[in-house]
């Protein structure tokens, strides 16, 4: 039971796909006009993204450590890739 959870888990995260969250302009079809995020926004967001990446390699690090090897660990090796992506997205001179 619980394997089963986990494996609809994983299949749901990875099929998710995010856009870069400070984009200059992104078109918003559903509310009919396109959203411009404030640069304190953006600011909150960089900072987040990087904690969640300290978070992500320090999580594979004790899974390196324990010898761990699942699709958890596989879920969570992509989510670093996807953040550190975006994030280097939205400021390449990091």
């Amino acid at each position: 039971m619980l394997e089963a959870a986990a494996s609809a888990v994983v299949t749901t995260a990875r099929s998710m796909r995010f856009p870069s969250p400070c984009a200059e302009e992104r078109a918003r079809p559903d509310l009919g006009t396109t959203v411009s995020p404030s640069r304190e926004s953006c600011k909150k967001v960089r900072v987040l993204m990087a904690k969640a990446i300290r978070i992500y390699e320090e999580t594979l690090a004790i899974a390196r450590r324990v010898g761990a090897q699942s699709d958890y660990v596989e879920l969570i090796r992509a989510a670093l890739d996807r953040v550190k992506k975006l994030l280097l997205a939205d400021d390449p001179s990091l």
